[in-house]
């Protein structure tokens, strides 16, 4: 499931910045026959959609040497060294 986010994430990020570049190339350019007004609501708008396809990949992300857990801090993973021993074992 984190790849098929990831994957999901990584698309939007990529279609995001497609629409980016065109909304800002045709406001550079300046002879659109869109309103100025729709290409920065469209520029925004993907910005905000790329922002979310790169939180979308940061979150889903495994950290090196661990495919299934969820990244952590150096010392949570240092954790399980800490922990007294159960009493059954």
């Amino acid at each position: 499931m984190r790849q098929i986010l990831s994957a999901l994430g990584f698309c939007l990020l990529i279609i995001s910045a497609v629409f980016i570049a065109i909304g800002v190339f045709e406001l550079i350019r300046g002879d659109s026959k869109s309103e100025v007004s729709g290409l920065i609501g469209m520029v925004v708008l993907f910005i905000g959609t790329g922002i979310g396809g790169w939180k979308l990949v940061q979150a889903n992300r495994s950290p090196p040497g661990c495919p299934t857990c969820r990244r952590r801090s150096f010392a949570s993973s240092l954790s399980w060294t800490l922990r007294p021993r159960d009493a059954d074992e």
